[in-house]
């Protein structure tokens, strides 16, 4: 039991990552999933911890923007606890046509109620 709550915290931990990442690069303001696809791209440390989240096939170098869609839809409206910060992934209705849209809400640990 144990082993597997220290599973369980890896993966928070990976997807604290994920989240901040995220919410870094697109300014906490909404992103698609094909910006994720472009910052994987640029080959950087923290480009490094998004590819090893989204890349599931080991021959594969870049996911494709819906497979990165579909990873993070799964992820959303999760509370997430990243250092301080508690982070959730949200799907706001898109203003113009049917592309989903993502965004990185972060809420400070004093912020929240307890």
């Amino acid at each position: 039991m144990f082993l597997e709550t220290e599973a369980e915290d890896e993966d928070s931990a990976t997807l604290g990552e994920v989240f901040a990442i995220l919410g870094k690069k697109s300014c906490h303001r909404d992103f698609y999933a094909k910006d994720v696809a472009d910052w994987i791209k640029l080959c950087t440390d923290e480009t490094d911890i998004l590819k090893s989240f989204f890349v599931t096939d080991r021959y594969q170098d870049t996911p494709s923007t819906k497979s990165i869609g579909k990873n993070l839809k799964k992820q959303a409206d999760a509370p997430v606890w990243y250092g301080e910060d508690m982070l959730i992934l949200r799907l706001p209705k898109p203003e113009h046509g049917d592309t989903t849209v993502f965004r990185i809400e972060r809420t400070s640990k004093k912020d929240v109620p307890f």
